[in-house]
């Protein structure tokens, strides 16, 4: 049997809009189409993975398949970074904002360590997104650890700062005004109202972006 490798994280070269630049022993200089820096982590077993494939004769996967598999990578609903138009349509974020146009970024963070990447991923990209205050549309299930999680969100500071609105999605969901309260503790008294459902919520979001413009 091979021996277990251990595989450290990627250097991160250089990260904006549409995702990280590593930088691989082998392969060089590549591009990563996700976003936070974690991410650095899985590209590198992603690609020591194809590489004990391929020493096993397993799968033959050349570089260059690699790096395009890497580069045009997408992962829906996990820091995914839209923008809005006008009409309220959301179309995959350019390389710069568009003057006016409110980026959003969705993830679907449901643990501690999931939000500790999400703030760490926000206050990187920050100087890259839309002018404004952030406003934040947050639900969370309440059979889960809410003051670790809330405790970690708090660790962005640009989040700290933003405008949360708790909503309900589920009949697992903490109740939207449970959740307000654990934030306001969490943050030391940030800002949070609850809506009463998430179409309430996304309206509440949607007029906050506008006003901030």
């Amino acid at each position: 049997a091979a021996p277990l490798a251990e595989i450290e994280p990627l250097p991160v070269v250089a990260m904006g809009r549409g995702g990280l630049r590593l930088h691989h022993p082998r392969l060089g200089e590549i591009s990563l189409g996700l976003l936070g820096r974690h991410q650095a982590a899985n590209a590198a077993v992603a690609i020591a993975t194809l590489d004990a494939l391929r020493d096993a004769a397993f799968a033959q996967v050349d570089d260059e398949t690699m790096r395009h598999g890497l580069a045009t990578a997408r992962w829906p609903g996990r820091l995914e970074l839209l923008t809005l138009d006008g009409d309220g349509t959301a179309r995959p974020a350019g390389d710069r904002p568009r003057p006016g146009a409110p980026d959003v970024l969705l993830d679907g963070a449901h643990n501690e360590a999931g939000m500790a990447a999400l703030a760490t991923a926000f206050d990187e990209l920050r100087p890259e997104l839309s002018a404004g205050p952030p406003t934040v549309l947050l639900a969370l299930m309440a059979d889960k650890d809410v003051p670790a999680i809330l405790a970690a969100l708090a660790g962005s500071e640009a989040l700290r700062r933003a405008r949360i609105i708790t909503a309900e999605v589920s009949r697992r969901s903490l109740p939207a005004a449970d959740l307000a309260a654990a934030w306001r503790r969490a943050s030391g008294g940030g800002e949070a109202i609850d809506a009463p459902d998430v179409a309430a919520a996304v309206a509440r979001a949607a007029e906050a972006s506008h006003s901030a413009d």
